[in-house]
C-alpha cells in the first residue's frame, strides 16, 4: 500500500476557505475512493503553524504505483464531477508540494477512526534512520492511551529533502495526548542517533452537516 500526500495553500482565507474545504470534504472522498485501487482520503490542516509552511495536506491510500494511471485519467477526464472539482482546485490553489509513501507497519484501518468526536489530531514524526529505528518505537507509542491508531511509512518519491526518509503517523485523541507521547519521539532521536522533526495537523471531517476540525 502507498499513500500520497498533496500539501497545498489557498488564495482565499477566512470564511471563504471554509466554504471551500467543506465542500471538499463532502464531495472529494465519495468521488477518489470509486476508482480502483483507492482505499482512503484524508484531508488536514496545520494546527498552529506546527505543520510546516503549507496549510492543508490531502492524504490518498492507493494499491500500487497503477493506481497513479488510474487517477491521471479521472483528473484528466470529460466526467463532469471530476471536471467541477479540478476547475476549483486550480482556481483555489496556490503553492503545491507532494510525496509518495511506501507503508510500512502498523494499522491498516489508519483512516478509520474510532469515533465520530475525536481523534482528530495527526502526529507525523519524520526521521532520517533505517526503518528498524521507526519501527522498533512504534509499540511504545501504542501503549500510549491517547494514541489510537500507529502507521509506519518510507518515502518512495518526494519533492523536498525536507521530510525524513522515514515517518510515523499517529492519530491522537485529542491535543491533550501530546503529553504522553512526546517521550517516546524524544528517545527515537536518541536510539537512532539520526534527526527527527515532527508536524502537527488536525483532521477536517463533517460532523452532523458542519465542517469540524481537529485544531
Amino acid at each position: 500500500m502507498l499513500s500520497y500526500i498533496c500539501e497545498f495553500n489557498l488564495n482565499v482565507s477566512g470564511e471563504k476557505a471554509d466554504s471551500y474545504l467543506h465542500r471538499i470534504v463532502r464531495e472529494w472522498p465519495a468521488l477518489w475512493e470509486k476508482l480502483p485501487g483507492v482505499h482512503g482520503t484524508l484531508l488536514l490542516q496545520n494546527a498552529f503553524a506546527l505543520g510546516g509552511k503549507f496549510a492543508y495536506a490531502f492524504r490518498v491510500d492507493i494499491e500500487s504505483f497503477k493506481t497513479l494511471q488510474v487517477i491521471d485519467d479521472a483528473l484528466k477526464s470529460d466526467d463532469r464531477q471530476w471536471r467541477k472539482i479540478r476547475s476549483e482546485y486550480f482556481e483555489h490553489r496556490t503553492e503545491v508540494r507532494a510525496r509518495l509513501l511506501q507503508q510500512g507497519g502498523g494499522g491498516e484501518s489508519y483512516l478509520r477512526p474510532a469515533g465520530g468526536g475525536d481523534g482528530l489530531i495527526h502526529l507525523v514524526v519524520s526521521h532520517d534512520g533505517g526503518g528498524d529505528a521507526g519501527g522498533a518505537k512504534a509499540p511504545a507509542f501504542a501503549r500510549s492511551q491517547g494514541v489510537q491508531a500507529v502507521q509506519q511509512h518510507s518515502a518512495f518519491l518526494q519533492a523536498s529533502a525536507v521530510a525524513g526518509r522515514n515517518e510515523t503517523w499517529l492519530r491522537l485523541a485529542n491535543l491533550a495526548s501530546l503529553d504522553e507521547v512526546h517521550n517516546s519521539f524524544a528517545q527515537l532521536g536518541a536510539s537512532s542517533g539520526t534527526r527527527v522533526t515532527s508536524h502537527l495537523f488536525g483532521e477536517l471531517r463533517e460532523v452532523n452537516g458542519v465542517l469540524h476540525a481537529g485544531a
